[in-house]
């Protein structure tokens, strides 16, 4: 079974994703010193969560190569600027439809499952 972690700290956001997600191993950290160093399938990062978003994606980024997803409110050009820095994959703003959203990301899981069995 593929493992997602999320590090958010709106809590009905995380537990909606979670719930949706239901047939994978998903854990929870609402804020980055909870965070424990597990690996994943995925991750899903708020990158507003606290100063240290961009460092948490680049520490991720060097032990793996699993997807990383960033959630945001901020559409502004100079965070928009920081995030296409910061070595992550996918960018998603928060206002996208739930549904849309668990798609995409079971769709990035299917990828990321077709790849390990080749």
């Amino acid at each position: 079974m593929q493992t997602i972690i999320i590090v958010e700290d709106q809590p009905d956001i995380a537990n909606n994703i979670k719930r949706k997600l239901d047939k994978y191993h998903v854990y929870i950290f609402n804020t980055i010193k909870s965070y424990e160093h597990k690996h994943a399938d995925l991750y899903i990062v708020d990158i507003m969560l606290e100063k240290k978003s961009f460092s948490l994606i680049k520490q991720i980024r060097g032990r793996t190569s699993s997807p990383i997803v960033i959630l945001t409110w901020y559409d502004d050009e100079k965070t928009i600027k920081k995030i296409e820095e910061s070595w992550w994959d996918i960018h998603f703003d928060k206002l996208v439809n739930p549904n849309i959203l668990i798609h995409r990301l079971e769709g990035i899981l299917r990828i990321c499952n077709r790849c390990k069995n080749d």
